[in-house]
């Protein structure tokens, strides 16, 4: 399960970095039939610009699997 997480986390975030010019919302990675679609994120606190708690909501739907729909929160 730990490996699982760690492996959306990663994911997610290389979603958006490979994206990052594109503004276009909900981001959507196809990969060997497994589908991950990344809903834009939301900003819950940002103090001063330097601490930044935020959230994304996502939909994973392995191949031939059942769709997992989660939220991930961050901290940055």
């Amino acid at each position: 399960m730990k490996k699982i997480v760690i492996l959306l986390i990663v994911t997610i975030v290389s979603v958006v970095a490979v994206y990052a010019q594109d503004v276009k919302w909900p981001r959507q990675l196809t990969h060997g039939g497994d589908v991950l679609t990344v809903y834009q994120p939301q900003v819950h606190t940002w103090d001063k610009h330097q601490h930044i708690d935020f959230r994304t909501a996502f939909s994973l739907v392995p191949s031939g699997g059942k769709e997992v729909l989660g939220v991930l929160y961050m901290e940055a």
